[in-house]
């Protein structure tokens, strides 16, 4: 699998989402917006032909070792994260929600339903880590 499955799954995904010309970018990124969050799409041949999904989940809490506690007991056993994982972004200390897809095991069926899983993890954790 190449580049060019990635990017045929991608226009097919977006031929199924209603978002006209919606392929990766030369780095092999793309990104769907919504009022909720910017999830991105991001081709890994180096990481054994993988796609990560990631999108922010909050900024990092100052100094509330609750909310940290909240999603590292939503990390356990991949339960509330739907298979996701929660980390911390340095970049812009924030929490990110992140999940490794197979390519060779996508269709962009599969790949809507796991992003519609994704949304859902990512919405539920925001409620589930504010409410902290």
């Amino acid at each position: 699998m190449h580049m060019s499955t990635f990017a045929e799954i991608i226009a097919e995904t977006g031929n199924l989402l209603g978002i006209d010309g919606f392929e990766p970018d030369a780095e092999g990124v793309c990104v769907i917006a919504s009022e909720e969050a910017e999830v991105s799409l991001l081709y890994c041949p180096d990481a054994g032909d993988m796609v990560l999904v990631t999108a922010k989940l909050m900024d990092l809490p100052s100094d509330d070792g609750n909310v940290l506690v909240a999603a590292l007991e939503a990390n356990h056993r991949l339960e509330a994260t739907k298979g996701a994982t929660v980390s911390l972004d340095e970049e812009d200390n924030s929490l990110a929600l992140s999940m490794y897809l197979p390519l060779d095991l996508l269709t962009a069926e599969i790949l809507v339903s796991r992003l519609e899983g994704f949304m859902a993890a990512l919405l539920s954790l925001r409620e589930r880590l504010s409410a902290q």
